[in-house]
């Protein structure tokens, strides 16, 4: 733990980093701290390596013009889009007085669709001198469009499997941080797709439509980040009230068709699909098991 931490300061110190990453594990303090480490190398005129200067002490302080944090706000279960959209007002403009400027988004996972869909240009065409460090439980449930533009590095103790307290805290996420919400013009077309295939399952109530689905996501080359887009629209779909959905009325039917405890058994499922996809399961066998999870058992 202490090697990569210790790597991760001097390429930061170096101005080296790349200039989007994602911190993904366990522990959102340990983290938490690296991150502001990081930004306290990237920040500091001085490049001290004891953080024991003005500017890093600024930065330690949420004080320093050049380092922003984003999070949750206090009301809310999203990162919303008007706080992406300050973010990326502010990030046109270069340092005030660092070498750089920093921006750290607590709790990534978090972002609405169109506070993600409004964070890609900027992550894509960065100002000079511009950093984003993204925390994350796991990188996984971040849009694959926010993971194509960043560097993600896992930090905490390697694990075959999740321990008993990883999973219930993948629980209470699943639970309680729904990702999409707040409608935005750039939204994924693969993520309508979804979304127009759930809505035709639930009014018509034909398991082909669902069949359909499972293997349109199998086309993809990546079906772990299939698996992972298709987890966070059904705990939207679960999670969100229809008006607060990227689509209200598809939400709405969804969600009174198929039931909110099913909507998240199959969001856990595909979360643990997109494991399985990473070591050549087949992939349209999994999706298909996913989606007949939301279709309720014959009756013979």
């Amino acid at each position: 733990m202490r090697a990569i931490h210790e790597l991760l300061e001097e390429t930061a110190a170096r101005g080296e980093l790349h200039h989007a990453i994602i911190l993904h594990g366990p522990s959102h303090e340990v983290m938490q701290r690296l991150a502001v480490r990081l930004a306290q190398r990237l920040i500091c005129p001085l490049a001290c390596p004891d953080a024991s200067c003005l500017s890093c002490s600024r930065v330690a302080r949420e004080i320093h013009p050049d380092f922003h944090r984003v999070a949750v706000g206090a009301e809310r279960k999203l990162i919303a889009i008007e706080q992406i959209r300050e973010l990326v007002s502010e990030a046109t403009l270069r340092p005030y007085e660092g070498r750089s400027k920093v921006f750290l988004i607590e709790a990534a996972e978090t972002m609405s669709l169109g506070a993600s869909n409004a964070l890609l240009k900027t992550l894509e065409e960065p100002v000079p001198d511009t950093s984003f460090i993204l925390l994350a439980r796991s990188a996984g449930l971040l849009l694959p469009t926010i993971r194509s533009r960043c560097q993600a590095l896992y930090i905490g103790p390697e694990r075959s499997e999740p321990a008993p307290a990883e999973s219930l805290q993948q629980d209470r996420l699943l639970r309680d941080a729904p990702l999409f919400g707040e409608a935005s013009a750039d939204v994924e077309p693969l993520s309508l797709e979804i979304i127009g295939a759930l809505h035709d399952f639930a009014r018509q109530g034909e398991t082909s439509a669902l069949l359909a689905l499972a293997a349109r996501l199998a086309e993809g080359e990546n079906g772990g980040d299939q698996a992972a887009l298709l987890a966070t629209i059904l705990r939207d779909f679960a999670s969100l009230t229809p008006e607060d959905s990227i689509d209200p009325e598809a939400s709405r039917i969804v969600r009174n068709k198929i039931g909110r405890a099913v909507l998240l058994d199959s969001a856990r499922d595909a979360i643990a699909a997109s494991k399985r996809l990473a070591v050549n399961a087949d992939p349209r066998m999994l999706f298909e098991q996913i989606l007949l999870g939301l279709a309720p058992p014959r009756r013979d």
